[in-house]
């Protein structure tokens, strides 16, 4: 199908003065598009000097910003006209009601980044399965003929892809609720909602509200448009019920125009089954990986794709690191690295594609997280549970049937785990739950289990 024109309606912001309030990846993408618009841009974040790299510091100076660390309230950006905020900073703040008591307006960087955009958007939203889905879609739209820039919460900002002026025919934008949140006239041509669990309930209260602020992926599409929907999921239901856009099921379970047949996968547009490829062809076999393909290879032939791009996609396709990362081996006991799973669902799902007797390490910021259902399937997998961080008790009373071991560090939690295991066992980093207690990112915990990981490896498991 032809990819549609996109109309875009730029914001005025040359010679303006614009806050950017968050000095991370999103903030410094919207300096380097704001300051390339034309406007005077002023870079506040509550955080200290020391608090941030140097190279972020340098990198948002490099783009002429006005750098301002420790602001805690709108009187020190100096005067702004409008305030561009990261996906971090909540609706609530304090900072956003001063920005409504005086009249600034207020947009998130996903806002700011649709109003320039050169290119369609295909926008991957979901509790878990969007950097896998975002990738995958990615890769086959590039195999398939199309230039595709994956960017988002995976990899560089919106606002900062579209800053680059590189020539694209689609973006591709994992785009999470926070910035949901902030968005006005952002308008999706294919919108992938891919899953709704229990997450960020610190941030959201509710499950619906949470619901809420995904179905505000659908409020400004139209029947030009296409909303590829997970058709097992109640939540997504409610979240897509009033979209007008064309709707495209999927399910690795049931049937629906994305669906398994045997051991092939097709997708149905409306003009008949189209096989996408088959099993053998992916590089994992769980249900969630399954719909993840089929998801994004509707996205791909809606958008034009050859289907022998498509297959090239899932083809040369690599999960990321921290997803189901198969580290080495020692003594005849393996070690996996899963730190992106920061909720209970991903956590059982990715637990779900590891066969035999598992080792657990589990245990973080848990966001008010239910961990009933993981601590059922805690005692039918698992030998051992070896847990950390914030939600360590919480997820030991859950975790009925199977011994437990509360560990004051990683370190002491993996090589626990290690000592309990024999061969053919697996220890597994599974958390279930955020890092932010203990570690700057989910990518840092996966770093750090690594590292210990391949120091009990490297001396042939002996410890």
């Amino acid at each position: 199908m032809p990819i549609p024109t996109v109309s875009t309606c730029p914001l005025e912001v040359t010679g303006k003065r614009v806050g950017v309030l968050g000095a991370a990846r999103s903030g410094l993408g919207s300096a380097l598009l704001l300051a390339r618009a034309g406007a005077e841009v002023v870079v506040g974040d509550r955080k200290t000097p020391e608090a941030l790299s140097p190279d972020t510091l340098d990198r948002i100076r490099a783009t002429g910003a006005d750098l301002r660390l420790g602001t805690q309230d709108l009187a020190q950006l100096g005067g702004a006209e409008l305030l561009v905020v990261s996906p971090g900073v909540r609706v609530d703040a304090p900072i956003m009601q001063q920005a409504a008591e005086a009249g600034v307006p207020v947009i998130g960087e996903v806002e700011l980044a649709c109003r320039f955009s050169p290119a369609p958007v295909v926008a991957v939203a979901g509790t878990n399965g969007k950097g896998t889905t975002s990738t995958l879609a990615g890769a086959m739209l590039n195999q398939g003929g199309l230039r595709a820039r994956v960017c988002g919460n995976i990899g560089d900002p919106f606002a900062g892809a579209v800053a680059e002026a590189q020539p694209v025919d689609l973006f591709v934008v994992e785009i999470s609720s926070f910035q949901l949140e902030t968005i006005q006239l952002f308008r999706p041509w294919i919108a992938l909602l891919l899953n709704i669990t229990p997450d960020h309930l610190d941030r959201h209260r509710t499950m619906e509200s949470y619901v809420a602020a995904k179905a505000r992926l659908f409020g400004n599409q139209t029947s030009a448009d296409w909303a590829i929907l997970n058709a097992d999921d109640r939540n997504v239901t409610v979240a897509a019920r009033s979209t007008p856009a064309r709707r495209i099921g999927f399910s690795a379970r049931n049937a629906a125009q994305a669906r398994v047949e045997g051991e092939a996968l097709v997708v149905d547009l409306g003009g008949g089954p189209v096989e996408i490829c088959r099993r053998p062809d992916l590089v994992a076999r769980s249900a969630h990986y399954v719909e993840s393909v089929l998801a994004s290879a509707a996205a791909a032939l809606i958008a034009g794709a050859s289907r022998e791009g498509i297959i090239a996609g899932i083809r040369s396709h690599r999960l990321p690191d921290d997803v189901l990362e198969v580290v080495c081996q020692a003594a005849g006991v393996t070690f996996i690295n899963s730190s992106k799973a920061t909720n209970p669902a991903a956590a059982e799902a990715d637990i779900g594609s590891v066969d035999g007797p598992l080792l657990i390490i589990a245990g973080g910021l848990g966001k008010r997280a239910d961990f009933a259902g993981f601590g059922r399937l805690l005692g039918r997998r698992a030998k051992g549970v070896f847990l950390i961080g914030e939600c360590a008790a919480r997820i030991a009373e859950a975790a009925h049937g199977v011994p437990t071991t509360l560990c004051g560090t990683l370190d002491e939690a993996v090589r626990s785990a290690y000592a309990a295991a024999g061969p053919g066992d697996t220890v597994m980093l599974a958390p279930a739950c955020a890092s932010l207690d203990m570690f700057p990112s989910a990518a840092v915990r996966g770093e750090q289990f690594c590292a210990i990981a391949r120091s009990i490896c490297a001396r042939g498991g002996t410890e």
